[in-house]
């Protein structure tokens, strides 16, 4: 039905697939097996479509019996824990090797320390919260998602005010695990938990995340998650950016922010009750981005961050920012 009514709907009828949890894993596999190739003649529009998924997205997933899979069986993503039942956690492996057999493509995943039913909740643990991150970019990797990066367009406010602007590239978790090693001089690079994306568009996130902006030139909602400048057009306001949380855990936060800007980035870290200021330093920007490891006393740690173009009036652009728990140094 999806397929028939694509046009309506501005879907991509080559990019539709189905996910499923559970028993409904097992609904989501044996849609992706027992599809047919529609009649175009019909008169119902929805037989004139095929029903085969572009992709399955199987979640501990209930294992049906009687799979049929073969090369053109569309590619699968599965997860689940490892302390799944072993009907579960082992059929899972099964299905994988299954598929391969077969000639398919699958991609597998099983998360320690958690059973079944994890779903995407704000309290699983940094480990487990990923999984979502690693299913959008075995989508990308696929070609079935666009990346944003890919898409995003900077606005005439923007280059009025910065003519070389231009997109900056949103890293994936790995990505951001290996940028922030080389920006903060680390051993190793991070273990990040599931990032909480603030933009202008969508300025707040889980854990109480949010964003602000003090005396900005501009603040712009556009297609590619939205835009703002401080010190635009010769006015020197001495603006500044802010991104708040409350943290979830003792563990430091990475944040990790999309900026334009030709000079360094002033930093100001505040916590607690009171607000005092616990850090300021400065910091370039390597390939757009601004990288700051946030230190947090306890859960519940309620943190305020100011972002300052250096000198103070020089003209900064505000792309977006991502917040991570830092789960391992």
């Amino acid at each position: 039905m999806v397929r028939s009514r694509a046009s309506a709907w501005h879907v991509a009828v080559d990019r539709i697939g189905v996910i499923g949890f559970s028993a409904g894993g097992e609904l989501a596999a044996l849609a992706g097996t027992r599809f047919d190739n529609g009649t175009p003649g019909s008169e119902d529009p929805v037989d004139r479509e095929s029903s085969k998924p572009a992709f399955m997205s199987l979640i501990y997933p209930s294992i049906p019996g009687g799979l049929n899979w073969s090369e053109g069986t569309p590619p699968v993503f599965l997860a689940c824990g490892e302390n799944d039942s072993p009907a579960i956690s082992e059929g899972v492996l099964g299905l994988y090797s299954a598929v391969r057999h077969a000639g398919g493509s699958a991609e597998m995943h099983i998360l320690a320390g958690v059973g079944h039913g994890f779903g995407i909740r704000d309290n699983n643990p940094p480990a487990v919260a990923n999984w979502p991150s690693l299913f959008f970019e075995w989508l990308v990797a696929r070609r079935i998602l666009v990346s944003r990066s890919a898409e995003a367009e900077i606005s005439s406010q923007m280059r009025n005010g910065i003519a070389t602007a231009r997109p900056v590239s949103i890293y994936s978790i790995a990505e951001r695990e290996i940028a922030a090693q080389k920006a903060l001089d680390l051993a190793a690079p991070p273990a990040l938990g599931a990032s909480v994306s603030l933009t202008p568009n969508a300025p707040y996130g889980r854990d109480d995340a949010h964003l602000s902006f003090w005396k900005a030139a501009f603040v712009l909602g556009t297609s590619s998650g939205g835009e703002a400048g401080v010190n635009f057009w010769g006015i020197h306001n001495e603006g500044h950016v802010n991104v708040g949380f409350t943290s979830a855990a003792a563990t430091p936060y990475l944040l990790d922010c999309r900026l334009l800007s030709a000079g360094n980035i002033t930093y100001k870290i505040y916590g607690g009750e009171n607000e005092s200021l616990r850090g300021h330093g400065q910091a370039a920007l390597i390939d757009n981005h601004f990288m700051l490891l946030v230190p947090v006393s306890e859960p519940g740690d309620v943190i305020s961050v100011e972002l300052w173009p250096t000198p103070v009036a020089e003209t900064l652009g505000f792309l977006g920012c991502d917040l991570s728990v830092a789960a391992t140094l």
